[in-house]
């Protein structure tokens, strides 16, 4: 599980997300040691993919890797990032979905099948990915759900609204903001909350944003959504867009690195 936070403005978009890379129980119990050298909080979630005409951010969250057989959909990601960096599309959606079907390409033919947890229309859940910022000066914001049903992996694009999303903890969030961006009155989580109608600048995006992931992160939140906030945690790292470029505000402290072992870890 992973925490990830996205917030539109006229001025641009922030995109934050936590650290965390943990193991599955079952591996735990199995190779704890193993386990130990593989679970981190300085994971990278966020990564740029930029050129003259794209200004665009993409992260990813779920079952990332396994080595049995060999597949690391974050390397594979950045593989995938730099072809289409320079590649001309007509627009983001064509763009998003050439990227998400070669993805979902290289995870059937490393039949990468995990079978941990179910997404809502019943499929094994692989990943999700979000690609946000600017095409062509044009903005948006995409989700993309990766799934299997065991025998073959597919994907789902939804766009979403510009004013972004958060990515995590539900249970977090509806005590910090109802359904439609209020701020919940009495919230426990009164400490982390950021209104956003009360958002004048990126700065002011950037406390929103980490607000949430601080929330999940923390001892309330684990209290009260163990089955996700446990796996949520460690270094946040945070990036804007604009229609000028990408920037770190907050970078990662290590960069993505290849995997070392056979245990499938999750973001």
């Amino acid at each position: 599980m992973t925490a990830i936070g996205v917030h539109g403005t006229s001025n641009g978009f922030i995109i934050g997300a936590d650290g965390r890379q943990s193991v599955d129980e079952v591996s735990k119990s199995a190779e704890p040691d193993a386990a130990k050298i593989r679970e981190r909080t300085d994971a990278q979630k966020i990564f740029p993919l930029s050129a003259s005409d794209k200004n665009i951010a993409y992260a990813l969250a779920g079952y990332v890797i396994n080595d049995d057989p060999s597949f690391d959909a974050v390397q594979e990601s950045l593989k995938l990032a730099d072809f289409c960096r320079h590649r001309d599309y007509a627009n983001a959606t064509k763009l998003v979905n050439g990227f998400s079907k070669a993805l979902t390409e290289l995870i059937n033919q490393a039949k990468h099948f995990p079978e941990f947890e179910k997404n809502p229309d019943g499929h094994w859940k692989i990943m999700d990915a979000f690609f946000l910022g600017y095409f062509k000066a044009v903005p948006f914001v995409t989700h993309v759900d990766f799934y299997h049903s065991l025998r073959f992996a597919e994907f789902h694009a939804t766009g979403l609204s510009l004013a972004g999303v958060f990515y995590g903890s539900d249970v977090v969030r509806r005590k910090m903001y109802d359904d439609f961006g209020n701020v919940v009155t009495g919230s426990p989580f009164a400490q982390y909350i950021h209104n956003p109608r009360e958002i004048y600048s990126l700065d002011d995006s950037e406390k929103y944003v980490k607000g949430y992931i601080e929330a999940c992160s923390s001892d309330l939140g684990m209290s009260m959504d163990q089955s996700r906030c446990k796996k949520i945690g460690g270094h946040i790292h945070v990036a804007e867009l604009t229609p000028n470029g990408f920037r770190w505000r907050t970078a990662p402290i290590s960069p993505a690195s290849s995997p070392t072992s056979s245990q499938p870890s999750s973001l």
